[in-house]
């Protein structure tokens, strides 16, 4: 085993040894994509669908995610493997927003400290996508998750309070190439441990990349890496500092069977830094009911009436059985129909002429002003 030296868990370790009793209460779990999503843990920017409902479940095995070095220099693994099941669920509108859940479910977990199987923290998230049309071209996005704290006190399964984390992302999932970048930040109550060096604990600085390409030209099948990492700067640990520093690259592939609405893939790779939850390497499978929706038909003024039939176009209307007004404002009431609406018509109960004066306009003719 290479010598990482784990220093947030040589303070755990050392708070142990003086005499403290107090567990990790911060999650290992490795937050997956909603479904749906091109890439395992980096988000995309779009909002596929309107009324459009995804399901997936992600297995995620991580080796040696919190190891110590205790007052002998020797490596003791405290969580030597974990493995969680993610149950989710998204569900696009309107070809732009997207709202989606997270249900964590613990496993196994092996090392000294044993949990069983156990319910993490429940996750919701939505985004918006701001900038860009829908569909194949780059997209920006503004969203935020939402983590509650179902798993307890557990250690290495729950934290202790509720987080959040906003975040802005820009993306576009092509058939031939998908990409996405993200950047935000998670919020949480923050831990220090004293020891021979602090570590910490808290909130942190989230970001990630990833990309996946076509091999086939049915667009079918799909590759490609992703790059995800945490720098917590909460507790006044200092940005980079390799204590609170985890880095993540994964090689993922996925295969939409029979270009029909099931997916299924896999990703591994390791991981790099000494922050709390970031393993040797890590190895995760899916598989995930996503139908491709059609797209929305055009609709230049958003009025709900497609363009094709829309008599007008650029004016926000209703529909209507008649072709000519489908899509159009109401027409202003006019009571005698001579096409002179009652509000500029001086006899709106009789049918007149356009005479151009205030006092006849509208009236029959030879009506006295």
């Amino acid at each position: 085993m290479t010598r990482r030296a784990r220093l947030v868990a040589i303070a755990i370790h050392a708070c142990t040894v003086l005499g403290g009793s107090r567990a990790l209460a911060t999650t290992l779990a490795r937050d997956p994509a909603p479904p749906g999503d091109a890439a395992y843990t980096v988000q995309g920017a779009d909002a596929r669908g309107h009324h459009s409902v995804r399901f997936g479940v992600t297995i995620d095995y991580s080796r040696e995610p919190l190891v110590i070095v205790d007052a002998s220099q020797r490596f003791e693994r405290l969580v030597a493997e974990q493995l969680w099941a993610h149950a989710l669920a998204s569900y696009a509108l309107a070809e732009r927003f997207l709202f989606w859940a997270d249900v964590p479910l613990l496993l196994t977990q092996s090392g000294p400290v044993d949990t069983g199987t156990a319910l993490g923290d429940l996750r919701l998230g939505a985004r918006a996508r701001v900038l860009g049309p829908p569909r194949e071209a780059p997209t920006l996005c503004l969203g935020a998750e939402l983590w509650t704290p179902t798993g307890g006190d557990r250690p290495y399964v729950g934290e202790n309070g509720w987080r959040a984390g906003p975040f802005v992302g820009v993306g576009e999932d092509a058939p031939v190439l998908a990409w996405s970048a993200t950047l935000g930040a998670t919020f949480r109550p923050g831990e220090r441990f004293e020891g021979a060096l602090t570590s910490r604990v808290g909130s942190a600085v989230v970001a990630g990349a990833a990309a996946r390409v076509a091999l086939d030209p049915a667009h079918t099948l799909r590759a490609g890496p992703e790059l995800r990492t945490e720098l917590v700067f909460g507790e006044g640990a200092r940005l980079l500092d390799p204590r609170s520093t985890g880095l993540e690259l994964l090689l993922g592939a996925d295969w939409r069977i029979a270009g029909g609405p099931l997916v299924i893939g896999a990703a591994g790779g390791p991981g790099v830094g000494q922050l709390a939850g970031t393993p040797d390497y890590r190895i995760a499978a899916r598989v995930v009911f996503s139908p491709e929706a059609a797209p929305r038909p055009p609709d230049e003024d958003g009025d709900g009436v497609p363009d094709a039939s829309d008599a007008c176009i650029d004016l926000r209307g209703e529909r209507s059985g008649d072709p000519e007004m489908n899509g159009c404002p109401p027409l202003p009431p006019d009571r005698d129909e001579d096409s002179i609406p009652d509000a500029y018509d001086a006899c709106p109960l009789e049918p007149g002429d356009a005479t151009g004066i205030r006092s006849t306009h509208g009236c029959p003719k030879g009506a006295k002003p």
